[in-house]
């Protein structure tokens, strides 16, 4: 059954009752007797908009002068259908103030099949790995899809989670975890004999996001007075005599 069929449906007890009702009142005997219709009241709608089985009706009176008696007949008269031909919209009945009038909603789906297919992802969360499944299925009421979502533990980590993965490991939880500092053979750097002493520092000591931070400094060993070579200063004069040598 289809979004109209099952929205009409909807109203069948409603209807019966006001149908009771109308009957009751259907046929109103006049009081007095007459000789032509205008005598018996006016002809014509009354009252306000209503909707009735998902379409909007209105009261319709009939005032009739028959064999000299007036008589009064009331029953609902539709005055708009709601349904619009088209299987993309449910269409509705909405009673406003004094006013009743149809509404069309695009219909996103009908059957769970409609919605898409599940989806599904990891992430972090208290440091352990959760899995999160996203299955679409189809609201009918609303006639549109919406998500049915379910998390569950799905790798608890001794280290921490990063990027939806755990960790292997803390990587440094203090400086010496980290490697011995380090100092370089002499060499030279704009004639003058310098070395690189190399350290390392922890930072974010003790946590997942730790890593050993290199720093490395140049230090003047020595200040050549002429110049540097192979990282020892050399006097260019005892170089001169040992070329003449």
């Amino acid at each position: 059954m289809g979004f109209k069929e099952l929205s009409k449906h909807n109203y069948l007890l409603l209807s019966l009752i006001s149908l009771v009702f109308l009957l009751s009142l259907s046929i109103v005997p006049a009081q007095s007797s007459c000789t032509n219709d205008l005598q018996c009241g006016f002809t014509g709608f009354f009252g306000s908009e209503f909707c009735k089985t998902n379409d909007v009706y209105k009261n319709y009176q009939t005032a009739g002068c028959n064999s000299n008696i007036c008589s009064v007949l009331v029953e609902e008269k539709l005055v708009n259908d709601c349904d619009d031909v088209d299987n993309s919209t449910l269409d509705t009945c909405i009673n406003g103030n004094n006013l009743a009038y149809c509404k069309h909603d695009l219909v996103q789906c009908v059957e769970n099949d409609e919605c898409g297919s599940p989806t599904e992802h990891f992430f972090c969360q208290n440091g352990d790995v959760w899995h999160q499944v996203n299955n679409p299925v189809c609201n009918v009421n609303a006639s549109q899809c919406i998500f049915d979502s379910s998390e569950e533990l799905y790798e608890q980590c001794q280290y921490g989670c990063n990027n939806a993965a755990c960790i292997s490991q803390i990587l440094c939880s203090s400086n010496a975890d980290c490697p011995s500092s380090t100092i370089s053979e002499n060499f030279c750097f704009s004639d003058d004999v310098i070395r690189e002493n190399v350290s390392y520092n922890c930072v974010y000591p003790g946590t997942p996001a730790s890593y050993c931070q290199q720093t490395t400094q140049q230090e003047l060993v020595q200040t050549c007075s002429d110049s540097c070579s192979n990282g020892k200063c050399v006097n260019n004069n005892d170089n001169d005599k040992n070329n003449q040598d």
